[in-house]
Parts: C-alpha cells; structure tokens; sequence
C-alpha cells in the first residue's frame, strides 16, 4: 500500500511564509512546467532534466518544504526529500527500494540520499488577463545512483556504473499572449529548458515549448486544445545511457529524442470530460524506432 499524500501545511505571517511536512508529490511545487499539465506525457509535468531522480505520482516521498513570499510576485522556496526511487543500495547491487512506500523513518535516518531542491519566481500581468510567470531552479540528489553501464565482452554482463551527487538546473516560463478579458478565451505559450550534468545523468539537455487555448471554438467556452515539442538530448558519457534498446539492454551514447503532443479537452458536461490526444515520438531513449501513441482519456468529476 502507498500513500501517496499526508503532509502538514502550515501558513504564516498573511500568507508569506508556507511550512510542509509530509509525504508528497516533489512535482507538484518544484520543476512543474506551468501551463502544460493538461498534456498526457511526462513532460507536461516537469522538465526533462529531473526525471530520473523527482520524487513523483507513483512514488511520492516524505519531505520538508519551505516557500517565502516577501513580495507580491516574487516567491522562493525550497525542500528536502527523503531520496529517490533511483538511489543506489550497496545491498542489493541496483537502485531501490522505491520512496512509494516509505514512512517518514527514513527521512531522519538516511540523510546521505536526500534530493535538495530550490526555485524562485517572478509573477506579472499585462491587463486584461494577460498574465505570465517565470522561474528557474536547481537540484542536488546527495547520493548515488546506479546505471545499467556497457556489456562486458568479456564475461558477457551488464556493467554497472554508481554516480555520486547527480545534479542540474531548470527554467520554465508561461505567458498568456492573448485573452478576452480575465475569464474568456485566451492562448497561453510556454516554454522549458533544463540541463544536468552529463557525466550523471543520461539527459544533458531537455527543452519544452508549446502552447494552450481554451474557448476559441464557438459555443463550446470549457474546450481547450494543446500542441507541444519536447526534444531531449542525452549524455556522451559512457555507462549513463537511458535504457533503450528493443532487448531492454542500455542504448549507445549520445542520441536525442523528440516528443510531440497533441490533444483536445471536450467538456461533455460539468462534469465529465473526454481528451483525445496523440504523440509523435522520434527515436524514443535515443535508440528506439519511432513511435505514434493514441490516447483518450475520460475525466469524471463527483
């Protein structure tokens, strides 16, 4: 059984300083590429660069957060979590075990694993619903992570290959370009980059750029449409390969992906709701032949 939220949350000083403890979804404050959520791949959720290492929907983890609002659009936070479903573990020779399970036992007993996050941004609004953010932020993973590394021609065996202190930086940025008036129609751009060192992490680069609008179809004011391109490229470095191969086995080095979405938000009723959307994915992990994904997602609300 996972839990996959129970925090304490606390407000102080008319809203300035927000205290959290608890287990958590790290993506749901951190790295989150705003105004792209509605898109069904993962990187409508958060920037390329993280995704190894975030503790995420599936495998939450138990953390402390801290987030300061000295100013009216202008906000910095930042957080320790309780490690990452990628941790290496002597132990056992590979990562684990996932932060899903855990209790918070582990958060005062294991510091040596702990994924340390900070971000900051800016807020601003042009008149007329023309709202836009940006913000950019870095992160540490204090401990070792294991790759799946070349096949010894030897022994005919993966090699593994354990980093230390696996680390980057993001910036993501949302801008509606137009709009009528504060509730109305309107199209929103975004945009993301991300960047990790290459020597620890198989994404070097991850870059996002899209865009959003709601209501231009006449008579159907709760609709929205997306299109997004998310192209990755992947570290040189020998032995911190995505997995990618028809086998399962860890890909060449070097390689790009690009991923394009697109969907349609249909609001049948105030209540329920269907998304038809469809992906282009390019040599998927750098390696893999291209591939086109269908989905329909049906949302219900009660």
């Amino acid at each position: 059984v996972i839990i996959g939220a129970l925090y304490w949350r606390q407000r102080l000083f008319d809203d300035r300083v927000e205290i959290q403890f608890g287990k958590a979804d790290a993506a749901a404050n951190f790295a989150f590429v705003n105004g792209a959520g509605d898109f069904l791949s993962n990187y409508g959720g958060y920037v390329a660069g993280i995704a190894q290492f975030i503790p995420n929907w599936g495998d939450p983890a138990t953390g402390l957060e801290l987030a300061v609002r000295p100013a009216d659009g202008f906000r910095w936070q930042a957080a320790w979590y309780d490690g990452s479903t990628n941790a290496w573990d002597p132990a056992t020779g590979q990562n684990g075990p996932r932060t899903g399970p855990r209790g918070p036992a582990t958060y005062f007993d294991d510091p040596g694993a702990a994924l340390v996050m900070t971000e900051i941004q800016l807020e601003w609004s042009l008149g007329g619903g023309r709202d836009g953010l940006v913000k950019g932020g870095g992160w540490v993973h204090l401990g070792e992570t294991g790759y799946s590394g070349p096949i010894d021609p030897a022994t005919g065996l993966l090699v593994n290959t354990v980093v230390d202190d696996a680390y980057g930086f993001y910036a993501t940025a949302l801008q509606t370009v137009w709009a009528a008036g504060d509730d109305g129609p309107k199209i929103d751009v975004f945009g993301a980059i991300s960047w990790s060192d290459p020597s620890r992490n198989p994404v070097e680069w991850g870059f996002n750029a899209g865009l959003t609008a709601r209501g231009l179809i006449p008579g159907r004011p709760a609709d929205s449409i997306g299109l997004m391109a998310s192209p990755t490229l992947f570290t040189d470095a020998t032995g911190i390969s995505p997995l990618g191969t028809a086998y399962g086995l860890p890909g060449g080095t070097g390689g790009s992906e690009i991923n394009v979405e697109a969907y349609w938000r249909i609001e049948l009723t105030p209540w329920c709701a269907i998304q038809p959307d469809v992906q282009w994915i390019r040599t998927p992990s750098g390696t893999l032949d291209d591939a086109v994904v269908g989905t329909l997602r049906v949302e219900v609300a009660f």
